[in-house]
């Protein structure tokens, strides 16, 4: 087979090949997977001493294998959004729970599982794909199929550089639980927060009776 008919049988219609054969990848993925699960966290407290919780709740995040990833703070709050491995979600909030008074906490379960095949199924096909064109490429012999298949090359290139940056980012994902946490600047009143709080009612009462 000549370059032009090899640029024939692969240039004009790829995407048909690439569906047919990622049909039968998806039959031969038909087998049981481990299940493909995101967790991410939301954890709101509040404390007289922001800076400090702070401070302890990016040691009790490192003690569980995480990271920082990005700190805002203030003089009254703090944010953080820290990454935990998987399956250390649960146990590293409720370590941060013990720093301050909680107003909210939620744990989010999604499973990606049928998405991760997918995409993994893709990148097979496209990769496959790929190194057909090169070969026909290699053997092609005029200037008008060699620009043809250039052009299909980069189609191909360009969908699976995407597919590849999305299975990358949701890997991460899999790998390391996302976990924001607000730490919130809430006095707590004392016995004698609570007594200048009574008479300051009282000489309200008084200006105003007045």
């Amino acid at each position: 087979m000549d370059g032009l008919s090899g640029a024939a049988a692969y240039s004009p219609a790829p995407a048909p090949v690439a569906s047919m054969e990622y049909a039968n990848s998806r039959s031969r993925d038909a087998a049981p997977v481990s299940r493909k699960l995101i967790e991410t966290g939301r954890l709101s407290l509040e404390t007289p001493h922001v800076s400090e919780v702070a401070k302890n709740a990016e040691g009790i995040v490192k003690k569980h294998g995480g990271y920082v990833e990005n700190k805002n703070e203030d003089e009254d709050e703090v944010g953080l959004s820290v990454r935990v491995p998987a399956g250390k979600l649960k146990t590293s909030m409720e370590e941060l729970e013990t720093l301050g008074k909680v107003s909210y906490s939620k744990i989010r379960t999604k499973d990606v599982t049928d998405q991760y095949i997918d995409m993994e199924a893709k990148i097979r096909n496209l990769r496959v794909l790929r190194e057909r064109l090169r070969k026909v490429y290699e053997k092609a012999t005029k200037v008008e199929e060699m620009l043809e298949i250039e052009k299909e090359l980069a189609r191909v290139q360009t969908e699976l550089d995407s597919i590849e940056g999305r299975m990358r980012a949701m890997q991460k994902n899999i790998a390391y639980s996302e976990l924001d946490i607000s730490i919130e600047r809430k006095s707590v009143p004392g016995p004698l927060g609570a007594v200048a709080k009574g008479t300051g009612w009282v000489f309200k009462k008084l200006w105003v009776l007045n």
